[in-house]
């Protein structure tokens, strides 16, 4: 509570509770039991309900600004795909496909465009993805989670950030403009 500084435990159970996200209406977080489950807290009323279950992984979660969907990532067959889910429920919208191909971490650009890292035997690097049509661009080709992890979006979508590992430096560059005007 931040008014009175009291904390409050949030979540009870078997299992790893991972990766919190929160909104004005709640926080989604993962939770690692005999399934994987995206789970959704209404801290003000003591409840929680499950928006996604997944006998594979699911990570990434968070939402959208205005606190009514959720983009996150789980494993579909031999790749790992991007996911769209309402706070209202509903199922979750596939909104990448590709065989051997890994998209993690997914973030919010604006309201038609996640960030996410791709991975696969033909290309590395972090894209950008139009939620309708699915179309991808590559914003920073090469760049891996293994290298350059922890890519962040402002809230108003214009600035990129991303941690470089071996070089103790955050690199901040506008999206339109593209790494080469970074600063550190």
């Amino acid at each position: 509570d931040l008014e009175s500084g009291d904390v409050t435990q949030l979540t009870k159970g078997a299992g790893d509770d991972l990766a919190p996200s929160a909104s004005k209406g709640g926080i989604a977080y993962q939770n690692r039991r005999d399934d994987q489950e995206l789970v959704l807290i209404d801290p003000k009323r003591g409840t929680e309900r499950v928006l996604f279950s997944s006998r594979k992984s699911i990570q990434g979660a968070r939402f959208d600004s205005t606190g009514q969907r959720v983009v996150f990532t789980a494993d579909v067959d031999r790749a790992a795909d991007v996911f769209t889910v309402s706070v209202d429920g509903g199922a979750p919208r596939n909104q990448t496909t590709g065989d051997l191909e890994l998209r993690l971490f997914p973030r919010w650009i604006d309201d038609e465009h996640v960030l996410a890292y791709l991975d696969s035997p033909e290309r590395t690097g972090i894209v950008e993805i139009a939620l309708e049509s699915g179309l991808e661009s590559m914003l920073l080709d090469g760049w891996t989670m293994g290298t350059d992890p922890f890519a962040e979006v402002s809230p108003d979508g214009e600035w990129l950030s991303v941690f470089k590992i071996g070089q103790p430096v955050t690199r901040v560059f506008r999206r339109s403009a593209g790494p080469e005007t970074a600063t550190e």
